[in-house]
């Protein structure tokens, strides 16, 4: 019997979903916002709240853990040194999701699942 087992199974197999999680964490660390639908942004926000915890613990057993979720040195190094230490102050929360409407195809909700804390990228000065 499936009793009270909370987990959104997203029509995958277990690895299939684990894949698509793992892929939507390290996408959301690298682009810092992804567009996708709202039952994907909902499994996938557990996960990235638990690396960028890890990122604030900053040991090498942290980096270990969150290594075997991203599967990529440089990806933890960026969540170590760069997008951490934004969420010092902050005590969960660390993500969003805003709505964007229905895909056109087959009316799924679509979100955009984005960092609370963005970091600007500097503007370009055109020299006249």
């Amino acid at each position: 019997m499936r009793h009270a087992k909370e987990k959104n199974r997203l029509n995958r197999f277990t690895s299939w979903r684990r894949a698509t999680i793992n892929s939507m964490a390290r996408n959301l660390l690298i682009y810092q916002h992804i567009r996708t639908t709202r039952a994907k942004a909902k499994a996938a926000v557990p996960l990235i709240e638990k690396l960028i915890s890890l990122g604030k613990e900053n040991t090498l057993a942290a980096k270990r853990r969150a290594f075997k979720y991203l599967s990529d040195h440089k990806l933890v190094s960026l969540l170590f040194s760069d997008i951490a230490p934004r969420f010092v102050n902050r005590h969960g929360g660390y993500t969003r999701i805003l709505n964007l409407g229905t895909r056109r195809g087959d009316s799924a909700q679509l979100v955009l699942l984005e960092l609370t804390e963005i970091k600007e990228k500097a503007k370009k000065i055109k020299k006249a």
